[in-house]
């Protein structure tokens, strides 16, 4: 027991030994007034040389740290000495909030970032920064996708399918100048079909389906136009006119082609012939009027500025590729072609409207906002719907009537709209091998075919494109053309 006693004594002696020494060197270090902008606050010297020091050495504590301190630790026992660890001043002196601005609320921008970080929970002594990156993964994802994107799992689709459309776009370029046929054939599929899906998301863009801003959606919309060759005119033209053909029940255009073709029949005989050997000369003819468009509309004048620049950018590389690798322009050329067949494929039996010359002289369309009425005259013809993931391909753009009932639905919850809206009656789709059969018999007729009195309309269309026989489908309605 005296031992004991003894040995508290020592350990208090001790203490108060320790205690006179720091409480010494606190004297000795007391602040002064070095930093006179603002009398009524005392800081610690070197500070007051405008704390320059100060900041540094915040930083580096606040936002590295040592290993030997954990932030948290000290806060679970009450901060205590969290002054002389976590700030480097004077010991048991405490810092105002920065004072370099001559307001105590001021806090430095390092320290109020740290003191964020460490109040959510993101430190762990010297290892902040990982801990951050693995704690802070799923929030800044809820973060992405609440602010950003406008359905909860869209960054998924969307994000897969932008990067799909980019890498099968650089991918199936490269493998263009490859020396063996068979890459370069896999080279041509994979850049027509990553332009495909760029068009496709110019579409999704349009309808303001992946972002919550459409400002955002504007953005990619405009990076997929260059990927697909529809940069010539605007991102907002094109959705102006689509937008129209949604709400007025009727395609809006301001291109005649068919009185073109009428009054040019030279023209219409060498597409023709184009057309018999499977050559989309129609769909050239429409390029080649988006390529111009500012020349060749008088409505868009004030673009030229912007048309000349994206004509001289894509035509000096395609040039380029003709002068020193012709064999890649060649090959750039079937690709376009490609996904020109692809896409018309998908258009030519979705609607049995006739085409108004109303696009920049609006007259109010006798059908618009006849829900009933659309439903009637759109029509869906997916890739497949025993494979329903075949269509994925593009985009699931062939369930053509659920879009039209819901146009702010994304791709990827077509499929269930449709099945709602059909109960999954395979009659009221048009199988792919009639699609198949329409599209190679149909392919010179269509080209200039003006609908006769006789015309299949609604339900008498919808089983004439199921029997794969007659003169039906179109070929020049086009979410890329916007004239």
């Amino acid at each position: 027991m005296q031992f004991g006693a003894l040995s508290r004594r020592r350990w208090s002696d001790r203490f108060r030994l320790l205690e006179r020494a720091v409480a010494g060197f606190a004297r000795a270090n007391a602040p002064d007034l070095v930093d006179c902008r603002d009398e009524d606050f005392a800081v610690a010297n070197f500070a007051g040389l405008g704390g320059v020091d100060d900041r540094l050495d915040d930083t580096l504590d606040e936002i590295v740290c040592y290993s030997d301190f954990n932030l948290g630790f000290w806060k679970k026992i009450n901060d205590i000495l969290c002054t002389a660890i976590e700030f480097r001043v004077t010991a048991l002196t405490p810092e105002a909030l920065d004072l370099a601005d001559g307001h105590a609320l001021d806090a430095d921008f390092a320290q109020c970032i740290a003191h964020v970080i460490e109040a959510k929970g993101f430190y762990n002594g010297g290892h902040e920064l990982h801990v951050l990156v693995l704690h802070s993964r799923n929030a800044l994802v809820r973060m992405l996708t609440k602010r950003l994107i406008k359905d909860p799992i869209g960054l998924r689709y969307y994000g897969l399918a932008t990067g799909y459309a980019v890498m099968a776009y650089v991918a199936g370029f490269a493998g263009l100048f490859a020396v063996s046929g068979i890459v370069n054939l896999a080279g041509i599929l994979l850049l027509a079909h990553g332009m495909t899906i760029a068009a496709y998301m110019i579409h999704e863009c349009g309808h303001n389906m992946v972002f919550n801003h459409s400002r955002h959606n504007a953005y990619l919309g405009r990076a997929m136009s260059w990927l697909c060759g529809a940069a010539y005119g605007t991102y907002e033209d094109m959705r102006y006119k689509h937008f129209r053909h949604h709400v007025d029940n009727d395609d809006v255009v301001w291109f005649d082609y068919e009185n073109f073709f009428e009054a040019h029949p030279t023209v219409t005989r060498a597409v023709r012939i184009l057309e018999w050997f499977y050559i989309p000369a129609h769909d050239l003819v429409m390029h080649a009027v988006m390529v111009f468009t500012s020349f060749v509309i008088p409505q868009r004048r004030d673009q030229r500025l912007r048309n000349v620049v994206v004509i001289a950018i894509r035509g000096g590389v395609f040039l380029a590729l003709l002068i020193f690798v012709p064999k890649v322009a060649l090959f750039y050329v079937l690709a376009y072609l490609l996904m020109m067949h692809i896409l018309r494929f998908m258009d030519s039996v979705q609607h049995d409207y006739p085409y108004n010359l109303t696009l920049f002289d609006y007259v109010k369309p006798p059908h618009k906002g006849d829900k009933e009425w659309e439903q009637v005259h759109t029509f869906s013809n997916p890739i497949s719907l025993r494979f329903p993931k075949l269509n994925w391909l593009v985009l699931n753009f062939g369930y053509h009537n659920a879009h039209h009932a819901d146009m702010n639905l994304p791709f990827y919850r077509l499929p269930e709209l449709h099945r709602a809206l059909t109960g999954g009656d395979r009659q009221r789709v048009i199988p792919f091998l009639s699609q198949l059969k329409l599209y190679h018999r149909n392919r010179v007729t269509r080209i200039y075919n003006p609908q006769p009195e006789d015309y299949p309309k609604g339900e008498d269309y919808l089983k004439t494109a199921q029997s794969g026989r007659g003169l039906i489908g179109g070929n020049a309605a086009s979410f890329l053309t916007s004239f």
